[in-house]
């Protein structure tokens, strides 16, 4: 088990629009593609359209000039990387879009703006929330705490305060690689001058593209002196993660977030499973990967239907469905002897269709 950190990120990934171009225009669903074309793919498009993007951000964000964010053919293949790592491609060199992939780009309305994309937002703020949990928690308490910080602070607090914590909190893991970089980090940021020049490369790789990664979100805003600011989102997330706990804590901040206020029926409940799960399963296999399903939910509440849904109401529903329907109701376990995937019979999804099990 690894330090919940995000590997494949450096300095000129900057921009998380790359990311939803890549997904969304340079691979088809169903289809196999090699590594090395995605990033061919993904380059094609920035070199034609890249500045009218960034200068159109500038404007948007009432930034003095276009935003940061350009990348080079070498950034393009590592934007592949990234997406596999957070589990929109599938390892390996012929890449496919996973269960969440595909997802993601069932949910595009604009073209590389993520922050206009509600179900793309959703996804990306649990990839941080699950897979980039040791710096994206203390980057967001920083910033909810102090309302707005220059970049120079921000690096400052990372080398004197975050990595201390950080390394503190891995202690228990078996990651050298990722002690032996932050160590080397701070020691040489807080060096002489000369290994200060090195100690601010290698903050930046690790914190800048996380800060502007943030904006694209919608999580904090960029000023148009290019100061970082805590937004009512910031503080919704900072408050999710000091009162909740797992799951529970992507639950809350949409549904506060997106003003998702009205409390799901039992009944509605049901009905939106059944909809998810026949949109999500594929003839002749018909099993439904479970995180999936749940992630389809709620982010169909928050958006469509301005309603929530605990936790609970979904592990109570499963249960009701494995020990009522038990053989026409059928989940499926991974190698770990995790629950993954569910499989319901035709006869449940009619009864389920009209709100009741």
């Amino acid at each position: 088990m690894q330090p919940q950190f995000i590997r494949n990120l450096d300095s000129g990934m900057r921009r998380l629009g790359y990311l939803e171009v890549l997904i969304c225009d340079c691979i088809k669903k169903g289809e196999q593609t090699a590594d090395k074309y995605l990033g061919e793919a993904l380059w094609e498009w920035a070199e034609k359209n890249q500045l009218e993007f960034l200068e159109s951000l500038g404007k948007r964000r009432k930034l003095k000039g276009k935003e940061v964010g350009k990348i080079t053919e070498r950034t393009a293949s590592r934007y592949v990387k990234h997406a596999t790592e957070i589990g929109l491609l599938t390892k390996g060199s012929e890449k496919e879009l996973t269960d969440m992939g595909r997802l993601f780009q069932s949910y595009r309305n604009s073209v590389f703006l993520i922050e206009k994309n509600p179900g793309q937002q959703i996804l990306m703020l649990d990839s941080l929330l699950t897979k980039d949990k040791i710096i994206f928690t203390k980057l967001i308490r920083k910033l909810s705490n102090a309302k707005i910080l220059e970049k120079m602070e921000i690096f400052s607090w990372f080398a004197n305060e975050c990595i201390p914590e950080i390394l503190n909190e891995i202690k228990e893991y078996d990651d050298e690689d990722l002690v032996r970089r932050l160590k080397d980090t701070r020691k040489n940021y807080l060096g002489n001058r000369s290994e200060r020049k090195r100690g601010y490369d290698l903050i930046k790789h690790i914190i800048d593209t996380r800060i502007e990664n943030l904006v694209d979100l919608g999580v904090i805003k960029k000023t148009p002196e290019k100061k970082y600011m805590a937004n009512g989102f910031t503080h919704i997330i900072s408050d999710g993660l000091k009162n909740f706990k797992g799951e529970e804590i992507l639950h809350y901040c949409i549904s506060r977030y997106f003003n998702s206020t009205k409390k799901l029926s039992k009944t509605q409940l049901i009905k939106n499973y059944i909809k998810q799960y026949d949109d999500l399963a594929n003839y002749p296999i018909e099993s439904v990967y479970l995180p999936t399903l749940h992630m389809c939910l709620l982010i169909d509440s928050a958006i469509s239907q301005k309603s929530t849904f605990t936790i609970d109401m979904i592990e109570n529903l499963e249960e009701i469905l494995f020990k009522k329907h038990y053989g026409d109701v059928v989940f499926l376990r991974d190698r770990d002897g995790t629950i993954s995937h569910i499989n319901i019979d035709e006869k449940v999804k009619e009864k389920m269709r009209e709100g009741r099990i």
